[in-house]
């Protein structure tokens, strides 16, 4: 239990109070150092039985007993207190109890009554500790709604007028289709890429579907084996029961992004590993990448599409997933572990190499 300044300046201006009325109108008989006791007395009851308040409880029996003991004492010293009380005042020649019941009542009696100011300090202290845990939790529902906005904000900025691509990329297919199939089969699969990205009707609060996910995956490896005359050294497996299961859009297509931008995907003895799998008796879904990394292209990461993949899921998730990186001087892994959400649809078990 802490005391701060308030309490300090509180009871410094009561005692300075309640003594500057007691030498005015109890002359000839106030004496400080009798006053003083009472003051000590007062403080006493309301700090300790606070302090029991605060510790009692029912559910530990060590809490119990301790809050108890912290009652006994608390008495007990009441006792002293006020047994020295009654000693003051008889060197003034004043004789506050004629009988050892009289002493034992008015001892009890000052415990009770000031018993009662504590309990309602506990009451309005606890009343205070939950508004404050109430306006931090309204803070942190502001605060993640401002960033949610923001992510959205960003990902609208993202979008660069989609339609308008949309239309150049199905002119250079139209155009292309006769001269160039391959070239006009890349475009047709960048367009389906960009359509994915951009798409606004992901059902179930922004969520898309595993299948879909899994199908751009594919499309992405399928454009770049197609600039590269199929000869990366890539590898993308998955099997599970993916039927009717939902994540948030784009997560797993970044990761296998970030495999073509700074993967070694030449090197027969080291490809690039992605793999897909689900875990249904927990309802999470396992994807993990690994790649040797590659100086030939001279390009540092900055980690940044990292970063906004784990704050994505942050917001959507909490701490209900984990994002594993294994850094080395010639490879990197990551293992993604996340939930999914699911819908009825039809199973597919499917496990391909490209």
């Amino acid at each position: 239990m802490q005391i701060n300044k308030y309490h300090v300046i509180f009871w410094v201006l009561y005692a300075g109070t309640i003594m500057f009325l007691d030498y005015i109108f109890l002359q000839p008989n106030f004496y400080f150092v009798r006053e003083l006791i009472v003051f000590m007395m007062q403080v006493w009851i309301i700090y300790s039985f606070l302090y029991f308040l605060q510790r009692f409880s029912i559910k530990s029996l060590k809490l119990f007993f301790q809050s108890i003991g912290i009652l006994f004492v608390s008495i007990a010293v009441l006792f002293f207190l006020n047994y020295i009380r009654s000693k003051v005042a008889k060197l003034y020649g004043h004789q506050l109890f004629t009988e050892s019941k009289w002493y034992v009542y008015n001892t009890l009696n000052y415990f009770i009554s000031y018993s009662l100011y504590s309990i309602g300090l506990f009451f309005i202290i606890r009343a205070y500790k939950i508004k404050r845990i109430l306006a931090t939790t309204e803070n942190e529902k502001l605060l993640l709604a401002n960033k949610l906005q923001e992510s959205d904000l960003n990902f609208l900025r993202a979008k660069i007028n989609p339609h308008f691509l949309q239309n150049c990329l199905n002119f250079i297919y139209s155009d292309i289709r006769k001269t160039n199939p391959n070239a006009a089969n890349a475009v047709l699969i960048l367009s389906n890429i960009m359509r994915y990205s951009v798409a606004d009707n992901y059902s179930n609060a922004g969520n898309a579907l595993l299948n879909d996910e899994i199908i751009q995956i594919e499309n992405m490896l399928q454009i770049h084996q197609l600039r590269f005359e199929n000869k990366l050294m890539i590898k993308f497996t998955y099997d599970g029961n993916f039927a009717g299961k939902q994540i948030p859009p784009m997560i797993l297509l970044t990761l296998a992004e970030n495999v073509f931008k700074y993967g070694d995907l030449n090197n027969s003895n080291y490809p690039a590993l992605l793999n897909l799998s689900v875990d249904e008796q927990k309802e999470k879904i396992i994807f993990t990448t690994f790649n040797k990394k590659s100086y030939s292209m001279h390009t540092d990461s900055s980690g940044m599409g990292l970063k906004n993949i784990e704050d994505r899921l942050t917001l959507t998730y909490a701490n209900n997933f984990s994002l594993e990186k294994t850094d080395t001087a010639d490879f990197f892994e990551i293992k993604l572990v996340m939930p999914y959400t699911s819908i009825t649809q039809k199973s597919i078990i499917k496990n391909i190499e490209l």
